[in-house]
Protein backbone atom coordinates (compact mmCIF):
# COMPACT_ATOMS: atom_id res chain seq x y z
CA UNK A 1 0.00 0.00 0.00
CA UNK A 2 1.11 3.55 -1.13
CA UNK A 3 0.72 5.62 1.57
CA UNK A 4 1.52 10.12 1.86
CA UNK A 5 1.18 11.58 5.42
CA UNK A 6 0.61 15.15 5.24
CA UNK A 7 1.97 17.35 8.40
CA UNK A 8 3.83 20.41 9.10
CA UNK A 9 5.10 18.65 12.28
CA UNK A 10 7.66 16.14 11.89
CA UNK A 11 11.18 15.18 13.18
CA UNK A 12 13.46 16.82 14.11
CA UNK A 13 11.47 19.57 15.41
CA UNK A 14 10.82 18.48 19.18
CA UNK A 15 6.98 18.21 19.45
CA UNK A 16 4.23 16.10 20.65
CA UNK A 17 2.82 16.87 17.19
CA UNK A 18 5.78 15.67 15.53
CA UNK A 19 5.92 12.27 17.28
CA UNK A 20 2.11 11.39 16.10
CA UNK A 21 2.89 11.43 12.37
CA UNK A 22 6.27 9.72 13.02
CA UNK A 23 4.63 6.74 15.31
CA UNK A 24 2.96 6.35 11.85
CA UNK A 25 5.20 6.38 9.23
CA UNK A 26 7.64 4.00 11.35
CA UNK A 27 4.96 1.26 12.05
CA UNK A 28 3.29 1.05 8.21
CA UNK A 29 6.82 1.25 6.96
CA UNK A 30 7.52 -1.72 9.50
CA UNK A 31 4.10 -3.29 8.27
CA UNK A 32 5.61 -3.24 4.42
CA UNK A 33 3.79 -0.49 3.48
CA UNK A 34 5.33 2.24 1.08
CA UNK A 35 4.83 5.66 2.76
CA UNK A 36 6.04 9.17 1.73
CA UNK A 37 6.00 12.09 4.31
CA UNK A 38 5.28 15.15 2.99
CA UNK A 39 6.30 18.14 5.48
CA UNK A 40 8.21 21.75 4.88
CA UNK A 41 11.74 22.06 6.33
CA UNK A 42 12.90 22.14 9.32
CA UNK A 43 12.12 25.66 10.61
CA UNK A 44 15.41 26.39 12.72
CA UNK A 45 13.70 29.05 15.26
CA UNK A 46 12.48 25.47 16.78
CA UNK A 47 14.02 23.19 18.93
CA UNK A 48 15.57 20.22 16.26
CA UNK A 49 17.15 17.75 18.84
CA UNK A 50 14.27 14.93 18.12
CA UNK A 51 16.21 12.59 16.82
CA UNK A 52 14.91 8.99 15.76
CA UNK A 53 15.32 6.50 13.77
CA UNK A 54 13.91 6.83 9.84
CA UNK A 55 12.27 3.23 9.31
CA UNK A 56 12.53 3.43 5.79
CA UNK A 57 9.92 5.79 5.07
CA UNK A 58 10.82 8.16 2.44
CA UNK A 59 10.35 12.66 3.60
CA UNK A 60 9.81 14.92 1.09
CA UNK A 61 11.00 18.36 2.35
CA UNK A 62 9.23 21.44 0.48
CA UNK A 63 9.70 24.92 1.31
CA UNK A 64 7.13 27.27 1.68
CA UNK A 65 6.38 30.33 -0.59
CA UNK A 66 6.52 32.24 3.08
CA UNK A 67 10.21 31.91 4.15
CA UNK A 68 11.00 32.35 0.21
CA UNK A 69 9.84 35.76 0.90
CA UNK A 70 9.68 37.20 3.81
CA UNK A 71 12.84 34.93 5.56
CA UNK A 72 15.20 37.86 4.36
CA UNK A 73 13.14 40.35 6.20
CA UNK A 74 12.31 38.60 9.36
CA UNK A 75 16.39 38.71 9.50
CA UNK A 76 17.29 42.04 8.80
CA UNK A 77 14.31 43.21 11.50
CA UNK A 78 15.71 40.74 13.69
CA UNK A 79 19.40 42.06 13.31
CA UNK A 80 18.54 45.63 12.44
CA UNK A 81 19.90 48.53 15.97
CA UNK A 82 19.99 52.01 15.41
CA UNK A 83 23.19 53.75 15.47
CA UNK A 84 24.31 55.23 18.49
CA UNK A 85 24.05 58.81 17.56
CA UNK A 86 20.13 57.86 17.05
CA UNK A 87 19.26 56.05 19.90
CA UNK A 88 18.34 58.93 21.82
CA UNK A 89 16.12 60.11 19.29
CA UNK A 90 14.02 57.08 18.50
CA UNK A 91 14.24 55.84 22.33
CA UNK A 92 10.69 56.43 22.35
CA UNK A 93 9.58 54.99 19.25
CA UNK A 94 11.66 52.23 19.08
CA UNK A 95 9.31 50.95 22.87
CA UNK A 96 6.06 52.16 21.48
CA UNK A 97 7.19 49.70 18.11
CA UNK A 98 8.13 46.97 20.79
CA UNK A 99 5.08 47.30 22.66
CA UNK A 100 2.77 47.20 19.52
CA UNK A 101 4.86 44.31 18.90
CA UNK A 102 4.45 42.35 21.69
CA UNK A 103 0.96 43.17 21.65
CA UNK A 104 0.47 41.64 17.93
CA UNK A 105 2.31 38.98 19.18
CA UNK A 106 0.22 37.92 21.98
CA UNK A 107 -2.85 38.65 20.09
CA UNK A 108 -2.36 36.54 17.65
CA UNK A 109 -1.31 33.70 19.89
CA UNK A 110 -4.49 34.04 22.37
CA UNK A 111 -6.36 33.56 18.60
CA UNK A 112 -4.78 31.65 17.26
CA UNK A 113 -4.47 32.83 13.59
CA UNK A 114 -0.63 32.51 12.40
CA UNK A 115 0.30 30.18 14.99
CA UNK A 116 -0.97 26.99 13.36
CA UNK A 117 -4.31 27.00 14.34
CA UNK A 118 -6.80 29.25 12.94
CA UNK A 119 -7.26 30.88 9.61
CA UNK A 120 -5.21 32.71 8.10
CA UNK A 121 -1.80 30.99 8.59
CA UNK A 122 1.36 31.65 7.23
CA UNK A 123 1.34 27.38 5.40
CA UNK A 124 -1.75 28.78 2.76
CA UNK A 125 2.12 29.45 1.44
CA UNK A 126 2.90 26.08 1.24
CA UNK A 127 0.07 24.44 -0.58
CA UNK A 128 0.98 25.26 -3.69
CA UNK A 129 4.29 24.38 -4.21
CA UNK A 130 3.87 21.44 -1.76
CA UNK A 131 1.11 19.68 -4.64
CA UNK A 132 3.29 20.72 -7.35
CA UNK A 133 5.80 18.62 -5.63
CA UNK A 134 3.49 15.90 -5.19
CA UNK A 135 1.64 15.94 -8.32
CA UNK A 136 5.23 14.64 -10.04
CA UNK A 137 4.19 11.23 -8.07
CA UNK A 138 2.09 8.01 -8.55
CA UNK A 139 -1.30 8.09 -7.12
CA UNK A 140 -1.69 7.02 -3.46
CA UNK A 141 -3.83 4.37 -1.97
CA UNK A 142 -4.36 6.24 1.01
CA UNK A 143 -3.11 9.99 2.20
CA UNK A 144 -3.16 11.26 5.79
CA UNK A 145 -3.61 14.47 7.04
CA UNK A 146 -2.83 15.85 10.15
CA UNK A 147 -3.85 19.34 11.61
CA UNK A 148 -3.25 22.14 12.92
CA UNK A 149 -2.23 23.62 10.65
CA UNK A 150 -5.69 23.14 8.45
CA UNK A 151 -3.83 23.79 5.30
CA UNK A 152 -2.88 20.18 5.52
CA UNK A 153 -6.41 19.18 4.98
CA UNK A 154 -6.55 21.28 1.87
CA UNK A 155 -3.41 19.68 0.49
CA UNK A 156 -5.11 15.99 1.26
CA UNK A 157 -8.75 17.23 -0.23
CA UNK A 158 -7.52 18.62 -3.43
CA UNK A 159 -5.55 15.05 -3.95
CA UNK A 160 -8.37 13.24 -3.16
CA UNK A 161 -10.36 15.06 -5.64
CA UNK A 162 -8.10 14.79 -8.59
CA UNK A 163 -8.20 10.97 -7.75
CA UNK A 164 -3.99 10.91 -7.12
CA UNK A 165 -5.83 9.59 -3.69
CA UNK A 166 -7.99 6.82 -3.31
CA UNK A 167 -8.64 6.85 0.23
CA UNK A 168 -8.38 10.02 2.74
CA UNK A 169 -7.62 9.69 6.29
CA UNK A 170 -8.15 13.47 8.34
CA UNK A 171 -6.64 13.56 11.74
CA UNK A 172 -7.37 16.87 14.01
CA UNK A 173 -4.90 16.62 16.73
CA UNK A 174 -7.19 20.02 17.97
CA UNK A 175 -10.28 21.12 17.07
CA UNK A 176 -10.34 23.73 13.96
CA UNK A 177 -13.93 25.80 13.46
CA UNK A 178 -14.91 25.17 16.65
CA UNK A 179 -11.58 25.91 18.83
CA UNK A 180 -13.19 27.74 22.01
CA UNK A 181 -9.14 28.04 22.93
CA UNK A 182 -8.01 29.71 20.16
CA UNK A 183 -11.15 31.27 18.99
CA UNK A 184 -10.15 32.94 15.84
CA UNK A 185 -10.88 36.38 14.29
CA UNK A 186 -14.02 37.40 12.27
CA UNK A 187 -14.59 37.20 9.40
CA UNK A 188 -12.55 34.14 8.75
CA UNK A 189 -14.68 32.20 11.44
CA UNK A 190 -17.44 32.24 9.15
CA UNK A 191 -15.26 30.97 6.39
CA UNK A 192 -13.26 28.09 8.58
CA UNK A 193 -17.00 26.43 9.51
CA UNK A 194 -17.80 26.30 5.71
CA UNK A 195 -14.66 25.35 4.79
CA UNK A 196 -13.94 22.30 7.14
CA UNK A 197 -17.79 21.20 6.22
CA UNK A 198 -16.62 21.20 2.79
CA UNK A 199 -13.11 19.58 2.99
CA UNK A 200 -14.72 17.24 5.37
CA UNK A 201 -17.44 15.56 3.21
CA UNK A 202 -14.55 14.40 1.16
CA UNK A 203 -13.18 12.70 3.38
CA UNK A 204 -13.66 8.70 4.36
CA UNK A 205 -12.11 8.36 7.89
CA UNK A 206 -11.88 11.36 10.47
CA UNK A 207 -9.56 10.56 13.68
CA UNK A 208 -9.42 13.17 16.69
CA UNK A 209 -7.21 12.15 20.02
CA UNK A 210 -9.84 12.05 22.86
CA UNK A 211 -13.82 10.72 22.93
CA UNK A 212 -15.07 13.93 23.52
CA UNK A 213 -13.41 15.71 20.58
CA UNK A 214 -14.70 12.16 18.33
CA UNK A 215 -18.57 12.89 20.03
CA UNK A 216 -17.90 16.72 18.34
CA UNK A 217 -16.97 15.60 15.39
CA UNK A 218 -19.35 13.27 14.87
CA UNK A 219 -22.49 15.81 14.93
CA UNK A 220 -20.69 17.62 12.30
CA UNK A 221 -19.42 15.38 9.83
CA UNK A 222 -20.76 12.01 10.34
CA UNK A 223 -20.49 9.53 13.51
CA UNK A 224 -20.15 7.16 11.83
CA UNK A 225 -16.90 7.80 10.27
CA UNK A 226 -15.12 9.40 13.27
CA UNK A 227 -13.15 7.83 15.07
CA UNK A 228 -10.68 8.22 17.83
CA UNK A 229 -6.94 7.29 17.85
CA UNK A 230 -5.11 8.56 21.18
CA UNK A 231 -1.81 10.31 20.87
CA UNK A 232 -0.16 7.06 23.01
CA UNK A 233 3.36 6.19 23.62
CA UNK A 234 6.08 4.60 22.50
CA UNK A 235 8.11 2.34 24.60
CA UNK A 236 10.85 1.89 22.70
CA UNK A 237 11.45 5.56 23.93
CA UNK A 238 12.10 4.75 27.70
CA UNK A 239 13.90 1.40 26.58
CA UNK A 240 16.87 3.46 25.07
CA UNK A 241 17.16 5.96 27.98
CA UNK A 242 20.62 6.98 30.12
CA UNK A 243 19.79 4.95 33.57
CA UNK A 244 22.16 7.15 35.09
CA UNK A 245 19.58 9.27 37.72
CA UNK A 246 19.03 12.85 36.30
CA UNK A 247 18.62 14.59 39.67
CA UNK A 248 20.90 14.55 42.65
CA UNK A 249 20.14 12.51 45.78
CA UNK A 250 19.46 14.91 48.05
CA UNK A 251 16.39 14.57 50.00
CA UNK A 252 14.81 17.56 47.37
CA UNK A 253 11.06 16.79 46.87
CA UNK A 254 11.34 17.40 42.88
CA UNK A 255 8.24 18.33 40.86
CA UNK A 256 8.73 18.89 36.98
CA UNK A 257 6.43 19.83 34.55
CA UNK A 258 7.73 19.52 30.94
CA UNK A 259 5.84 20.85 27.53
CA UNK A 260 4.44 24.67 26.94
CA UNK A 261 2.77 26.66 29.41
CA UNK A 262 0.39 28.94 27.62
CA UNK A 263 -0.03 32.94 29.45
CA UNK A 264 -3.75 32.53 30.55
CA UNK A 265 -4.37 28.77 29.37
CA UNK A 266 -2.93 26.74 31.37
CA UNK A 267 -2.10 27.77 34.89
CA UNK A 268 -0.18 27.30 37.58
CA UNK A 269 0.24 30.26 40.06
CA UNK A 270 -1.92 27.98 42.65
CA UNK A 271 1.01 26.30 43.14
CA UNK A 272 3.07 28.87 43.27
CA UNK A 273 1.10 30.31 46.17
CA UNK A 274 1.29 27.20 47.93
CA UNK A 275 5.37 27.38 47.85
CA UNK A 276 5.05 30.13 49.20
CA UNK A 277 3.15 29.77 51.71
CA UNK A 278 4.82 27.01 52.68
CA UNK A 279 7.70 29.81 53.97
CA UNK A 280 10.87 28.15 55.05
CA UNK A 281 10.03 24.79 54.20
CA UNK A 282 9.90 25.79 50.34
CA UNK A 283 13.84 24.80 50.97
CA UNK A 284 12.74 21.25 50.96
CA UNK A 285 10.88 21.73 47.45
CA UNK A 286 11.98 22.49 43.73
CA UNK A 287 9.67 22.90 40.94
CA UNK A 288 11.26 22.87 37.08
CA UNK A 289 9.30 24.40 34.42
CA UNK A 290 10.94 22.33 31.46
CA UNK A 291 10.00 23.79 28.25
CA UNK A 292 8.48 26.87 26.07
CA UNK A 293 7.15 29.65 28.77
CA UNK A 294 4.57 32.27 28.46
CA UNK A 295 5.75 35.67 29.83
CA UNK A 296 3.51 35.57 32.84
CA UNK A 297 5.68 32.54 34.43
CA UNK A 298 8.29 34.14 35.01
CA UNK A 299 6.96 37.14 36.25
CA UNK A 300 5.22 35.42 38.96
CA UNK A 301 8.50 33.56 39.93
CA UNK A 302 9.91 36.61 40.51
CA UNK A 303 7.27 38.75 42.12
CA UNK A 304 6.80 35.66 45.19
CA UNK A 305 10.21 35.56 45.30
CA UNK A 306 10.86 31.65 44.62
CA UNK A 307 13.60 31.85 42.33
CA UNK A 308 14.80 29.55 45.09
CA UNK A 309 12.61 26.83 44.50
CA UNK A 310 11.37 27.27 41.01
CA UNK A 311 13.75 26.76 38.01
CA UNK A 312 13.00 27.61 34.77
CA UNK A 313 14.42 25.37 32.28
CA UNK A 314 14.64 26.21 28.20
CA UNK A 315 13.97 23.24 25.59
CA UNK A 316 15.83 20.08 26.24
CA UNK A 317 16.11 17.16 24.18
CA UNK A 318 13.74 14.76 24.53
CA UNK A 319 15.96 11.88 26.35
CA UNK A 320 17.08 14.81 28.96
CA UNK A 321 13.22 15.41 29.36
CA UNK A 322 11.81 11.45 29.43
CA UNK A 323 14.91 11.09 32.41
CA UNK A 324 13.47 14.09 34.01
CA UNK A 325 10.11 13.24 34.39
CA UNK A 326 11.62 9.18 34.84
CA UNK A 327 13.50 10.23 37.95
CA UNK A 328 10.95 13.42 39.49
CA UNK A 329 9.04 12.86 42.91
CA UNK A 330 5.71 14.39 40.92
CA UNK A 331 4.92 15.34 37.61
CA UNK A 332 2.84 18.65 37.30
CA UNK A 333 0.05 18.26 34.53
CA UNK A 334 -2.11 21.84 33.84
CA UNK A 335 -5.24 21.21 32.42
CA UNK A 336 -6.95 24.03 29.78
CA UNK A 337 -10.07 23.89 31.34
CA UNK A 338 -12.32 20.59 32.07
CA UNK A 339 -10.75 18.04 30.81
CA UNK A 340 -13.32 15.97 31.14
CA UNK A 341 -15.75 18.27 29.19
CA UNK A 342 -13.21 19.87 26.59
CA UNK A 343 -11.70 16.66 25.52
CA UNK A 344 -7.97 18.39 25.01
CA UNK A 345 -5.61 15.42 26.26
CA UNK A 346 -1.92 16.37 26.12
CA UNK A 347 0.09 14.00 24.31
CA UNK A 348 2.57 14.18 27.46
CA UNK A 349 0.23 12.65 29.67
CA UNK A 350 0.82 9.38 28.86
CA UNK A 351 4.83 9.49 29.31
CA UNK A 352 3.86 10.76 32.27
CA UNK A 353 1.91 7.67 33.64
CA UNK A 354 4.23 5.44 32.03
CA UNK A 355 6.70 6.94 34.53
CA UNK A 356 4.92 5.43 37.35
CA UNK A 357 5.33 8.65 39.71
CA UNK A 358 2.33 10.60 41.15
CA UNK A 359 0.76 13.08 38.75
CA UNK A 360 -0.28 16.05 40.41
CA UNK A 361 -3.17 18.67 38.43
CA UNK A 362 -3.23 22.07 39.28
CA UNK A 363 -5.34 24.39 38.00
CA UNK A 364 -8.29 24.31 35.54
CA UNK A 365 -12.19 24.24 35.80
CA UNK A 366 -13.31 20.91 37.27
CA UNK A 367 -13.88 20.98 40.65
CA UNK A 368 -13.32 17.09 41.44
CA UNK A 369 -10.79 15.70 43.41
CA UNK A 370 -9.53 13.55 40.70
CA UNK A 371 -9.75 13.88 36.72
CA UNK A 372 -10.24 10.78 34.27
CA UNK A 373 -8.17 11.51 31.08
CA UNK A 374 -9.13 8.19 29.52
CA UNK A 375 -11.29 5.79 31.52
CA UNK A 376 -8.72 3.45 32.84
CA UNK A 377 -6.49 6.40 33.11
CA UNK A 378 -6.65 9.05 36.31
CA UNK A 379 -5.22 11.64 37.81
CA UNK A 380 -5.80 10.66 41.67
CA UNK A 381 -4.67 14.47 43.07
CA UNK A 382 -6.29 16.39 41.02
CA UNK A 383 -6.20 20.40 43.31
CA UNK A 384 -8.07 22.83 41.36
CA UNK A 385 -7.08 26.47 42.15
CA UNK A 386 -6.75 25.48 46.07
CA UNK A 387 -4.62 26.58 47.60
CA UNK A 388 -4.44 25.36 51.15
CA UNK A 389 -5.28 21.32 49.73
CA UNK A 390 -1.78 22.08 47.75
CA UNK A 391 0.49 23.43 50.40
CA UNK A 392 -1.32 20.26 52.30
CA UNK A 393 0.14 17.81 49.99
CA UNK A 394 3.70 19.36 49.57
CA UNK A 395 3.93 19.21 53.46
CA UNK A 396 3.14 15.70 53.52
CA UNK A 397 5.65 14.86 51.06
CA UNK A 398 8.62 16.64 52.71
CA UNK A 399 7.85 14.63 55.46
CA UNK A 400 6.95 11.89 54.51
CA UNK A 401 9.22 8.74 55.29
CA UNK A 402 10.21 6.08 53.46
CA UNK A 403 9.45 8.32 49.60
CA UNK A 404 6.24 8.17 48.03
CA UNK A 405 5.70 4.95 46.24
CA UNK A 406 5.21 4.38 42.52
CA UNK A 407 1.96 4.09 40.77
CA UNK A 408 1.27 1.72 37.87
CA UNK A 409 -0.14 2.38 35.23
CA UNK A 410 1.91 0.25 32.53
CA UNK A 411 -0.87 -2.23 31.73
CA UNK A 412 -3.34 0.09 31.19
CA UNK A 413 -1.30 1.94 29.08
CA UNK A 414 -0.50 -1.39 26.60
CA UNK A 415 -3.75 -0.42 24.14
CA UNK A 416 -2.27 3.01 24.12
CA UNK A 417 1.35 1.89 22.67
CA UNK A 418 1.60 4.15 19.35
CA UNK A 419 2.50 0.64 17.31
CA UNK A 420 -1.19 -0.38 18.27
CA UNK A 421 -2.90 2.78 17.95
CA UNK A 422 -1.12 2.98 14.44
CA UNK A 423 -2.31 -0.49 13.58
CA UNK A 424 -5.70 0.51 14.36
CA UNK A 425 -5.58 3.58 12.39
CA UNK A 426 -4.76 1.65 9.14
CA UNK A 427 -7.60 -1.18 9.88
CA UNK A 428 -10.03 1.67 9.89
CA UNK A 429 -9.05 2.88 5.94
CA UNK A 430 -9.14 -1.00 5.23
CA UNK A 431 -12.54 -1.37 7.04
CA UNK A 432 -14.09 1.52 4.50
CA UNK A 433 -12.80 -0.76 1.90
CA UNK A 434 -14.59 -3.58 2.77
CA UNK A 435 -17.72 -1.32 3.77
CA UNK A 436 -18.09 0.10 0.23
CA UNK A 437 -17.53 -2.52 -1.67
Amino acid sequence: MRILIVTVFFPPINSIASLRPYSWAKQWAENGCDVTVLTVPNDQTLSSSLTLPNQSFRILHVPSKWDRWFGSVKDSLRHASPSDSKKSKTSFIQKLKSKIVEWAIAYKKRKGFFNACRMPDKTHFWIKPALKEISQEQPWDLVVSTSGPYTTHLIAYELKKSQAAARWIADFRDPWSDNKLFPGIFPFRLIEKRLEKKLMREADVITTVSPQLRTELGKRHGDQKTHTIENGIDFEDFKRLDPTPIFPDDGTFRIVHTGTIYDGRNNPLPLLQALKALGERARHVEVLFCGVNGADLPKQVHELDLDHCVSLIPLVKREDALRMQRDADALLFLPWGDVEKNGIISGKIFEYFYSENPVIAVGGTAEKGSIHILDDLVIKHAFGNDVDKIKAYLLEQIDRQPAQEKISYRSSLQKYSRKALADKMLQLSKAFDQNTN
